[in-house]
């Protein structure tokens, strides 16, 4: 168990050994309890998901371009797997679609708000959901997709959003820019270095 208080977000670390799964635990931030269920959504959407998620974290792991043991300057797994969902968005056929088909398709019963005035209001329900994805690659063509999608996409020029599920300009000089799809003026992947974005 680790603490790390000093994060925006404050959480409590823990491995679940016998599952070797990594949990981060937050009790007073409900933005971040309500951006775990639309990741929980995202993988609900396609079959194909998880196993993609799950292989390139692991892969990530595997080379240390992501650090378990403690925050720094490098990517962490929330980052890397809103990068995943993107690449999922931007496909010819897309296989997820934007964020923003989820807020526009929201009903009465989806609306939720934080304590700290937070919109997080999406649509909840996936059978009232309008997208269906042509899509059939399998997840080996998707894997080998993704490393040629991010190896020729402009970092430098170009920030990710799920909410429009494309590439939109960066609004300032980090190395990585990720718009937050629960609070759009933040960087999830603010931490990132130019070193590491190289890596």
């Amino acid at each position: 168990v680790r603490k790390i208080l000093n994060a925006r977000v404050p959480i409590i670390k823990y491995n679940h050994e016998c599952l070797d799964l990594e949990i981060d635990f937050s009790m007073n931030n409900l933005s971040g309890f309500y951006m775990s269920e639309l990741l929980y959504i995202y993988g609900e959407l396609d079959e194909r998901v998880r196993p993609l998620v799950f292989c390139i974290r692991k892969w990530a792991s595997s080379i240390g371009l992501t650090n378990s043991t403690s925050p720094g300057r490098w990517i962490t797994n929330f980052p890397l797997t809103v990068l995943i969902l993107f690449f999922l968005q931007t496909l010819q056929k897309p296989i997820l679609p934007p964020f923003n088909l989820l807020i526009r398709s929201a009903t009465p019963q989806d609306i939720r708000v934080t304590e700290d005035f937070i919109n997080c209001t999406f649509l909840r329900d996936l059978k009232k959901l309008q997208f269906r994805t042509d899509n059939e690659d399998s997840v080996q063509i998707l894997l080998k997709q993704f490393f040629e999608f991010y190896s020729n996409f402009n970092f430098h020029e170009n920030g990710i959003s799920l909410i429009e599920g494309r590439a939109v300009l960066k609004p300032d000089y980090s190395a990585m820019w990720i718009t937050n799809p629960l609070e759009p003026p933040l960087n999830v992947s603010k931490n990132l270095s130019h070193e590491e974005l190289e890596k």
